[in-house]
């Protein structure tokens, strides 16, 4: 499999100045935010203030771009000091010596390298020159990610900082270099990492190192874009968590784990607690214990979407040593932001927080023997969300452009609950019930504020129903209702025509229906009306300022694009009258429904 690399030449927006300072200046930024630590001079090399020389003083390093790694972690009880080479480049050995000087101790000093080629050699360079100058100094390689088949060639990622948590712990607390070179060795022989990713990442300065497609996922890239185990189609998180646990138990010999996620630079935190959630729930269902949590972004690989799974098979050390091991972890770092270890809550996380009260008020759903008639209505009603559900990318990119882009994802979900409770819907005796059956699973399922406003909207509607059996409601009852659920929703949010809400489109409409009743139409004409109405509402509300909803922090930035909630109002509208227009054409009843 080789990676395709983008053809465009435009570099990808970032907060920079100039790409061949970034490091640098990111350093000295490290070092505003944290009073214990220096900056080299001539080097990006970051070091303690304070280095305790009755300890062994643990480094690591190597190119930049992986933050908070590994700059982030030179804290009392980590790391003594980081070696920063470009942005995924090696540091010099130079540099990789100037730290060892400049943090040498009387106990001597851990050098945690990544197995890279090049840190390995300017690493092992700096050492050996350290040696042969009378210094004091092991080497430990780290070598965690399972996506090469050998370990010898395997990559440092995530693991790493897993593992120098546990040394800089040990070391604190005054463990000496040997056991200290012997512990990391153990750590190296028992923690495997396994990372997912959905995008490449940009080095300030440049575009995206190589596209993607948007239903792909690459399993196992490495955190500089080094192309993985194979490139497949994107699957739910479930499934991308199962699948990398899969392959990481496949390695451990025990079942007692230490957990870690890892945010490569581009996820979201609710990407990340869903696969947590899944992550927890796979182990224990092949009864794994997990023994510690830790979450976050603690070695990225710049802006990559995709998240790494680290587990430390606790287990393959001695009984002491696993509590030692916990210990460390759970040794409190100051100033340490980034790396959060907890013990797992997955067994105690679900709980059920509806009262008895609450319970007995929630809908009972029991499936319905409905009638012709309302066979037909549920029908109508299935056209019409079936309809509205591939509108989704549609009304996301409308709201994208005046608000927060999830109009059509709430519109396709509360879609999908109504249609999965139609069968329980008592269509024949109890129209209005319906009605609020279905205003409460949209309130609850849609989000944001429109679900709640088309929620008391239905309610509203199905107050204003005589309480009468299917078929003995007319048209003049639907419009009649239409026309006091929309007044009455109106009043509630205090908006008018011309304020640029979904209103503009449903009040013409509102009024179009009562047209209805002083007129001659036929259902069939006052429907297209009513969605004409609409349209030509929503038309006429992308040419004002809005004075209320999101829209309103845009000033007249959004003269010229269309309205979310007009849109939507005339979408369901719209769907309605294709769905009564599909059905009254089956229909051989009299009087049924609105035709």
């Amino acid at each position: 499999m080789i990676l395709q690399r983008t053809e465009s030449s435009k570099p990808k927006p970032k907060f920079i100045n100039d790409p061949e300072n970034c490091v640098r200046e990111a350093l000295e930024g490290v070092c505003c935010l944290n009073p214990d630590v220096r900056l080299l001079k001539k080097s990006n090399v970051l070091l303690l203030k304070n280095i305790d020389q009755q300890k062994v003083a643990v480094l690591c390093g190597g190119g930049s771009g992986h933050e908070p790694a590994h700059a982030g972690f030179v804290l009392n009880g980590m790391l003594s000091g980081a070696i920063c080479g470009g942005v995924f480049a090696s540091p010099s050995y130079k540099d990789v010596f100037e730290a060892i000087q400049a943090c040498k101790t009387e106990k001597g000093i851990l050098l945690v390298i990544k197995n890279y080629t090049g840190d390995v050699l300017n690493f092992e360079l700096a050492a050996n020159i350290a040696r042969s100058r009378g210094i004091k100094i092991a080497t430990l390689r780290v070598a965690d990610d399972i996506a090469l088949e050998k370990k010898q060639n395997a990559r440092a990622i995530a693991g790493t900082v897993v593992i120098y948590k546990i040394l800089g712990a040990a070391a604190a607390s005054g463990m000496d270099l040997q056991k200290l070179v012997a512990l990391g060795q153990s750590l190296d022989q028992s923690i495997y990492t396994l990372g997912i990713s959905l995008s490449a990442c940009a080095l300030p300065g440049s575009p995206t190192m190589f596209q993607m497609n948007f239903d792909e996922m690459e399993l196992g890239m490495g955190i500089h874009g080094e192309k993985g185990k194979e490139r497949m189609k994107l699957l739910p998180a479930d499934k991308v968590a199962a699948l990398l646990i899969q392959h990481l138990v496949e390695k451990i010999k025990s079942d007692r784990v230490v957990l870690a996620l890892n945010n490569l630079g581009g996820t979201t935190d609710i990407e990340l607690m869903i696969l947590m959630r899944a992550a927890l729930r796979e182990l224990y269902a092949r009864k794994i214990k997990v023994v510690r949590v830790i979450n976050g972004k603690f070695m990225s690989s710049l802006d990559m979407h995709g998240i790494s799974i680290t587990l430390l098979d606790l287990g393959a050390h001695h009984v002491d040593a696993q509590e030692d091991i916990l210990k460390w972890l759970d040794l409190e770092v100051p100033g340490n932001k980034h790396f959060h270890v907890s013990k797992s809550n997955y067994e105690e996380a679900i709980v059920d927080f509806k009262s008895e009260e609450e319970k007995e008020d929630s809908p009972s759903f029991v499936e319905q023997q409905h009638s012709p008639a309302a066979i037909r209505f549920k029908e109508i009603l299935q056209i019409l969300f079936e309809s509205l559900i591939p509108k989704e990318a549609y009304l996301n990119s409308v709201d994208a452009e005046v608000g927060d882009g999830d109009t059509g994802f709430g519109v396709s979900r509360s879609s999908k609950t109504v249609l999965a409770h139609l069968k329980y819907l008592p269509l024949d005796d109890d129209v209005p019930g319906s009605l609020k059956i279905m205003a409460e699973l949209i309130s609850d399922s849609f989000g944001g504020s429109s679900g709640p406003l088309y929620g008391f909207l239905l309610v509203n509607v199905s107050e204003a129903l005589p309480k009468q059996k299917l078929c003995q409601l007319a048209p003049a009852h639907w419009a009649i209702a239409f026309k006091q659920g929309v007044d009455a929703l109106k009043d509630l949010v205090h908006v008018q025509v011309g304020d640029r809400t979904m209103i503009d489109a449903l009040d013409p409409a509102a009024h179009a229906a009562m047209d209805f009743l002083k007129s001659k139409q036929t259902p069939e004409e006052a429907l297209e009306k009513i969605v004409k109405a609409a349209r030509e509402g929503a038309d006429k509300a992308k040419l004002l300022v809005a004075r209320r909803g999101r829209s309103a922090y845009l000033g007249d930035r959004v003269i010229g694009l269309a309205d979310p909630g007009c849109e939507l109002a005339y979408l369901w509208l719209s769907a309605l009258k294709n769905a009564l227009f599909t059905i009254s054409t089956k229909s051989t009843e009299e009087n049924f429904i609105i035709f």
